[in-house]
C-alpha cells in the first residue's frame, strides 16, 4: 500500500510507514547546536498590523478578501474567480492574490497570516479543488480592515 502526503505543496508517494518516518526525520528540523532548546512557541501575527495593510488594499486584492470574508474565511478557487471577476486561477493569483503577497511582504507581514492555498482532496473521488482561507487568527482583523 503507497501513502500520499502533501509536503510544502509538493505531493510526495512512499511506500510503507516506515519510508513516511524516513522522511519525517529527514525533513524534520535539527536540534540547536547552541545549547538552547529549539522555540515551539507559534508565531502570532500583529494583528493591528494586519487590519492597517488590510485597510489600505484596493481593487480586485481587497475585492478577493472580502468575497472570501462573506464565504466565512474559506473559499474554493473557481467561486473565488467568479466573485473578482477574472476567468482562470491565473488571472486570480496575477491579479489579486500575488499583489497581496507582495504588499504584505512590503509591509513586513508574513502572508501566510492574512490568505492560504488550501487542497482539499475527495477521498472518495481523488479529486482535488483549490481554496483559500484566511486564517482563523487573522480572520477577524481582516474582517476589521476591510470594515465588514
Amino acid at each position: 500500500m503507497s501513502y500520499r502526503v502533501i509536503y510544502k505543496g509538493l505531493e510526495v508517494i512512499v511506500d510503507s510507514l516506515d519510508d513516511l518516518d524516513k522522511l519525517a526525520d529527514r525533513l524534520s528540523p535539527k536540534p540547536s547546536t547552541n545549547g538552547h532548546a529549539p522555540s515551539t512557541a507559534s508565531r502570532a501575527p500583529q494583528s493591528s498590523t494586519i487590519g492597517a495593510f488590510v485597510t489600505s488594499l484596493s481593487g480586485k486584492p481587497k475585492g478577493a478578501l472580502q468575497a472570501i470574508v462573506r464565504k466565512g474565511g474559506d473559499m474554493d478557487a473557481s467561486a473565488l474567480c467568479a466573485a473578482v471577476g477574472v476567468e482562470s486561477n491565473l488571472e486570480l493569483a496575477g491579479h489579486a492574490l500575488s499583489p497581496i503577497a507582495r504588499a504584505a511582504k512590503k509591509a513586513g507581514i508574513d502572508p501566510q497570516d492574512i490568505l492560504k492555498k488550501v487542497i482539499n482532496i475527495n477521498k472518495a473521488t481523488k479529486e482535488r479543488t483549490l481554496a483559500y482561507r484566511i486564517p482563523s487568527t487573522s480572520l477577524d482583523e481582516v474582517r476589521k480592515g476591510l470594515n465588514m
